[in-house]
């Protein structure tokens, strides 16, 4: 960065210092030469004298460029392994012997054994018993109804009807037409025709038809209804209530005890002997070897790419302006036109 500091001061510098010194010289020309120029009758060739021509200098600059790299950093991580050890662990041995043992066994004996029962015996008996059965009757009544009955009254009524009317309205309608117009083109500044288009309102008259409400009086006919009552007759049915004897079967249920066997099934005991293997379990201690996973820290270096700033120097192309003595000598000062330093006259 301090290269490039001083590389743009370095540059602006050297600006600078070209620019007063063609300045000292114009401001030299105008003071003192504007009389060379007539009185002296030297010719101004862009200062005193002096051509000012503009070459091609190669001027260092520096910038900063991003790069990346890669580098060696330590990096510490973790690794397990596996390690063996011994350890001590206790284990239950089993030991049969053999014992003798008495028990008690149920074995089951069946046997018919009388017992006693009670059922519910149906016993069916005729008994009399009065009934009541409906008969139905019909018979003819007489009824009144009442009934409506149409008639047709001729009554006037008040009627509007619709008529179409023709009635003429002005209106305004717009209407658009193409009108040629002078316009000047801003790119090449001459003028050219072109159409544009023009919406005008104008005046139009159209017919139109409006309904027109029109009263009349009708003759119409109306009809009525006006109530009458008249007679009649219809049948109805009753139901006529009538007794008889008759005579039905009565079931009822009589308790009878009956003797019956059945077998029972019974649990004698019985003792038997008998021999069992015992299992006795024993601890016992034993030496063995187990697998242990052990963590580490293991330190090693890794490659890392990594970015970093670099300043560059930049080969630049500027314009540097340069001062040449005129070929013509200033008449009347009596030495060549080298500069504004050379004749008096261009002080």
């Amino acid at each position: 960065m301090m290269k490039l500091a001083w590389g743009t001061v370095a540059l602006a510098a050297l600006i600078v210092a070209a620019v007063p010194v063609e300045a000292g010289h114009r401001r030299g020309h105008g003071s003192s030469c504007s009389v060379g120029v007539g009185g002296c009758g030297a010719a101004y060739d862009g200062g005193c004298g002096m051509t000012v021509s503009y070459t091609d200098q190669v001027v260092t600059t520096y910038q900063t460029v991003q790069k990346t790299r890669t580098v060696e950093r330590q990096v510490s991580r973790l690794v397990t392994k596996t390690v063996e050890e011994p350890y001590t662990y206790t284990v239950h041995e089993a030991q049969t012997t053999k014992q003798d043992r008495t028990d008690t066994v149920y074995v089951p004996q069946t046997k018919e054994v009388p017992y006693t029962y009670n059922v519910m015996v149906p016993v069916t008996t005729p008994e009399k018993r009065q009934v009541t059965t409906y008969v139905p009757q019909t018979k003819e009544v007489p009824y009144s109804y009442t009934v409506s009955v149409p008639y047709t009254v001729q009554e006037p009524r008040t009627v509007t009807t619709y008529q179409c009317v023709p009635e003429p309205v002005t209106c305004q309608v717009p209407v658009s037409h193409m009108v040629s117009t002078q316009v000047c083109d801003p790119c090449t500044g001459c003028m050219k025709t072109v159409c544009q288009r023009v919406c005008e309102m104008q005046t139009v008259t159209k017919t139109v038809m409006r309904s027109v409400p029109v009263t009349s009086t009708v003759t119409v006919n109306v009809c009525r209804y006006k109530t009458e009552t008249r007679q009649g007759t219809r049948t109805v049915s009753e139901m006529v209530p009538k007794t008889s004897e008759v005579t039905v079967n009565v079931c009822r249920y009589e308790n009878q005890t009956r003797e019956a066997k059945r077998l029972v099934c019974e649990m004698v005991p019985q003792q038997r002997k008998y021999t069992i293997d015992v299992v006795t379990y024993k601890p016992v201690e034993k030496q063995g070897k187990r697998l242990k996973y052990v963590t580490d820290t293991v330190t090693e270096k890794v490659p890392v790419t990594e970015c970093y700033t670099e300043t560059v120097p930049v080969q630049t192309t500027v314009k540097v302006p340069c001062y040449t003595a005129a070929a013509s000598v200033v008449s009347g000062c009596g030495v060549p036109a080298s500069g504004c330093g050379a004749p008096a006259c261009c002080r």
